[in-house]
C-alpha cells in the first residue's frame, strides 16, 4: 500500500511534542494461566493509507501511542492498531493472544522486533470466510512462539468502521485456553439445549392449543439462539464458514428479527391490545418499520452499512422504547392479570440486569467474566417465559373446563326446557280431550239415548271430528316426506287465516327438493310456534312469511306489524327456548328482534349442503 507521506509526518511531529509514556514491556514468564493486557497493551488511530511499517516504527520508538486502559473505544472511522510489548520470551513457553471480539470486519497480526517485521497468520476478520484464519478459533488467537524472538511487539491492525469496536485483549497459557474453550462449549450446549428444548415446548403448545403466542415464542427462541451464536462467533464457525460478508448484515437481520417477534410474543402475551390501544398501535408502527428495514435489506445492503452510524442506533432505539412500553402496559394490567404480568416482568428484570452487566464489562468498569453475561440472562428469560406460558396453559385449561361446565349446564336446562315443554303439551292434549272433545263427546251419547235433534247430532259429530282433525294436525306433520316443506307451511297458514283476521302472507324461492326430513320437521315446527304466537298474542293486523334457499343455507322469515314485546322479558320463555333449540340442533341461528309496539321479526338460518 502507498504510503501517504503527509499524514505521516504529521503524526510524527505530533509525537516528537507529546509526553514521553513509559511503558513496562510484558515480560512472557509471568503468564501461569491468562492475563488481561488492559494497561499493558497501547493503542493508536490512523487512516487507511498508514501502513505497518510506519506504525512499527513509533511503536518500536515508543511515540504516539496511547495506553489500552478500556475495551470500548467507541465508533471509529479509522484503523486501530494495537501494539503488546513482550521482553524475556523462550522458545519452551506455548502463549496464546486472543482478542475475544469476532465481530471485527477485519484483523491482521504483526511479530515486530528491530530487525524486521512477520506476518503473524493470515489476513482475516467477521467479514471473510472462516477458512482465512490460519487458527480455527471462534475468536481471534495466534500463537506467538511463531513470533521467534525473546524480545519482540506482536501489533495488531483492526478494521471495525460501522460500529462500536471492542477489544478484549488477554494472553493465554495454551493449556489453559483450551481448557477454557472446553468449558465453554459444555456452557454453549447446556444453554442451547435448554433453549431448543424450550423452543419445541412452544411449537407443540402452538399446534397442540392453535395459539399464535406459542408459535411467536417459539420463533422468538430460534432467533435468540442465533443471536447468541452469532454474537458469540459460532454462526461463523458453523452455520456459514465459506460466506463473505454475510455476518455483519445477518448479525443486523437477526437483532431486527428477534427484537419484532419480541413484540409480536409481548402483544399476545399481554394482551396489550385490551389494556392500552395508544401502545398498541405505537408498537405496531414499530412493528411496521422493523418489517420495512428486513424487506429492504437485499436491496439496500450497501447502504444500510455506509449509514449504520444511523441504523443501528435506531434499531437499538426501537428496542429500548418497545421493550418500555411492554414493560409499561405489564405494570399497568398487573391489577387485572397478577401472575401474567408478574411473569413478564421477572423475566425483562433478567435482561436489563444482563445489559447492566454486560455495559459495565465494556465500559472496563467491571473485569470481562468468563462465560458472556447474554447467555445467562436469556436462558433466565427463555424459561421464565416458559414458566408463564406453562401457566397460561393451566389458565386456558380451567377456561375450557368452565366453558365446558356452562354448556353442559345449559345443555340439561335446554333438556329439561325440553321435556317440560313436552310434559306441557302432553297436558294441554289432555285437558282438550278431557274437557272439550270428552265432554262433547258425552252430549252427544245422551242426546244419542234421547233420539231427538238429528241435526243438531249432525252437527257436534261434524264439530268433533273437525277438532280431532285439527289437534291430530297440531301433533304430526301430515306427510311431509313426499309434500315438502313449502306446501307444508302453506298449509299451515290457511288454517291460521281460517281462525283469525289477521293477513298472512307467504312466498318462497328456490327450495330444494331433497330437504331430510328433520329439516324439514324442526323447521315446520318453528314455524308453527311463531304462527301460533302471533295469532295468540300479537294483535298483528299483517305477517309476512319468507322461505328461500341461497348460499348452501335454508332461511326463513316471519315479521309481523303486531304490538311487539320486551324481549328480555320473556327471553327465557318455554316457547322461545323450544324453537331455539330446534334451530340449533341443526348447527342454524336464530335471530329475533322485537320492542313493544315495533312489531317482531324473526330469522333462522340452516345450513344444508344440496348433493
Amino acid at each position: 500500500m502507498k504510503i501517504n507521506c503527509f499524514k505521516i509526518s504529521l503524526l510524527l511531529l505530533w509525537a516528537s511534542f507529546a509526553q514521553a509514556h513509559s511503558l513496562d514491556s510484558l515480560f512472557s514468564n509471568s503468564i501461569v494461566n491468562k492475563q488481561s493486557l488492559l494497561g499493558d497493551a497501547v493503542y493508536m488511530k490512523t487512516d487507511d493509507q498508514v501502513t505497518i511499517d510506519s506504525v512499527a516504527s513509533l511503536f518500536l520508538k515508543h511515540q504516539a501511542y496511547t495506553p489500552l486502559t478500556k475495551i470500548n473505544l467507541g465508533y471509529s472511522p479509522q484503523i486501530i492498531w494495537v501494539g503488546v510489548p513482550i521482553n524475556g520470551f523462550t522458545s519452551d513457553q506455548d502463549l496464546l493472544l486472543e482478542i475475544a471480539n469476532p465481530q471485527i470486519d477485519r484483523i491482521q497480526a504483526y511479530c515486530v522486533t528491530n530487525s524486521g517485521i512477520q506476518l503473524l497468520g493470515n489476513p482475516t476478520g467477521d467479514n471473510l470466510p472462516f477458512h482465512s484464519r490460519s487458527y480455527a478459533y471462534r475468536n481471534f488467537v495466534w500463537p506467538i512462539k511463531e513470533c521467534q524472538s525473546p524480545n519482540f511487539w506482536v501489533i495488531v491492525r483492526l478494521e471495525k468502521k460501522n460500529s462500536s469496536m471492542l477489544i478484549p485483549i488477554a494472553l493465554w497459557n495454551s493449556s489453559a485456553y483450551h481448557e477454557h474453550e472446553f468449558r465453554a462449549q459444555i456452557f454453549f450446549g447446556i444453554c442451547f439445549g435448554m433453549m431448543l428444548v424450550v423452543a419445541l415446548y412452544s411449537l407443540i403448545g402452538g399446534i397442540f392449543y392453535r395459539s399464535s403466542v406459542y408459535l411467536f415464542y417459539f420463533l422468538f427462541t430460534i432467533s435468540v439462539i442465533l443471536l447468541l451464536a452469532t454474537s458469540e462467533g459460532l454462526s461463523l464457525q458453523f452455520i456459514y464458514p465459506q460466506s463473505t460478508g454475510f455476518n455483519s448484515i445477518f448479525r443486523v437481520i437477526i437483532i431486527s428479527v428477534a427484537s419484532g417477534l419480541l413484540l409480536l410474543f409481548s402483544r399476545s402475551f399481554l394482551n396489550i391490545v385490551r389494556y392500552s390501544k395508544t401502545i398498541d398501535r405505537t408498537l405496531l408502527v414499530i412493528l411496521c418499520i422493523y418489517s420495512l428495514l428486513l424487506s429492504l435489506t437485499p436491496f439496500l445492503r450497501d447502504f444500510y452499512f455506509t449509514h449504520s452510524s444511523f441504523f443501528v442506533p435506531l434499531i437499538i432505539l426501537m428496542s429500548i422504547v418497545s421493550n418500555l412500553l411492554c414493560v409499561i402496559v405489564a405494570i399497568i394490567s398487573y391489577r387485572y392479570q397478577k401472575q401474567i404480568a408478574l411473569f413478564y416482568l421477572v423475566a425483562y428484570s433478567f435482561t436489563w440486569i444482563t445489559a447492566v452487566v454486560v455495559s459495565m464489562e465494556d465500559f472496563g468498569w467491571i473485569e470481562k467474566m468468563e462465560f458472556n453475561p447474554l447467555f445467562m440472562g436469556a436462558l433466565f428469560e427463555i424459561l421464565i417465559f416458559s414458566f408463564g406460558l406453562s401457566y397460561r396453559v393451566r389458565l386456558v385449561i380451567d377456561e375450557r373446563n368452565q366453558l365446558r361446565i356452562k354448556m353442559a349446564v345449559q345443555q340439561k336446562e335446554t333438556l329439561k326446557a325440553y321435556v317440560n315443554g313436552i310434559e306441557k303439551e302432553r297436558n294441554r292434549i289432555a285437558g282438550e280431550l278431557h274437557d272439550d272433545i270428552g265432554s262433547r263427546l258425552a252430549n252427544l251419547i245422551r242426546m244419542i239415548r234421547l233420539k231427538n235433534e238429528p241435526g243438531y247430532l249432525e252437527q257436534q259429530a261434524e264439530t268433533i271430528a273437525n277438532d280431532v282433525r285439527k289437534l291430530s294436525h297440531e301433533l304430526a306433520i301430515p306427510r311431509h316426506g313426499t309434500i315438502g316443506l313449502p306446501p307444508l307451511i302453506l298449509q299451515l297458514v290457511a288454517d291460521a287465516k281460517a281462525g283469525t283476521e289477521c293477513a298472512f302472507h307467504f312466498q318462497h324461492y328456490d327450495i330444494p327438493e331433497n330437504l331430510p326430513d328433520e329439516i324439514v320437521q324442526q323447521t315446520y315446527r318453528v314455524v308453527q310456534e311463531a304462527v301460533h304466537n302471533i295469532a295468540k298474542h300479537a294483535e298483528a293486523k299483517s305477517v309476512d312469511i319468507q322461505l328461500f334457499f341461497r348460499d348452501q343455507e335454508l332461511t326463513v322469515t316471519i315479521e309481523d306489524d303486531g304490538k311487539g314485546f320486551e324481549l328480555n322479558s320473556v327471553a327465557s320463555g318455554l316457547g322461545l327456548t323450544q324453537m331455539k333449540s330446534r334451530v340449533e340442533s341443526l348447527h342454524g341461528r336464530f335471530e329475533l328482534n322485537t320492542a313493544p309496539t315495533q312489531g317482531t321479526q324473526l330469522m333462522i338460518t340452516i345450513p344444508f349442503q344440496v348433493s
